[in-house]
């Protein structure tokens, strides 16, 4: 199955797509993480809350486990995001003037 959900997706694969990636956290994997977030997403657009077939027969879905699995991966992976690092030019370093100073208002 594609890593992305599409409408082309059935509810099926969209099950498959959340066991595939329910195990995010054990393999520290953020893309898992990712993909687990958007197969819950699809299957609470595609899940109605209650459903009847038939004779007096129903089912129903726990909406809102699905919603603590989500709300919980997205923590997960907002704990994991990389923190921007800014790392210093150091193009010319070799390049310093015979006296071994940087150019500038500052003497070393």
């Amino acid at each position: 199955m594609s890593t992305t959900i599409t409408s082309a997706n059935t509810i099926q694969q969209v099950q498959a797509a959340c066991l595939d990636n329910c195990g995010y956290a054990e393999a520290n994997d953020t893309g898992m993480a990712g993909r687990f977030v958007t197969a819950c997403r699809a299957l609470i657009l595609f899940r109605p809350s209650k459903t009847s077939h038939g004779k007096g027969g129903s089912v129903e879905f726990d909406l809102a486990q699905i919603q603590i699995q989500l709300n919980e991966a997205r923590t997960w992976l907002a704990n994991r995001q990389e923190p921007d690092v800014t790392h210093p030019d150091m193009t010319n370093f070799r390049d310093l003037p015979a006296g071994g100073s940087f150019p500038g208002p500052w003497r070393y």
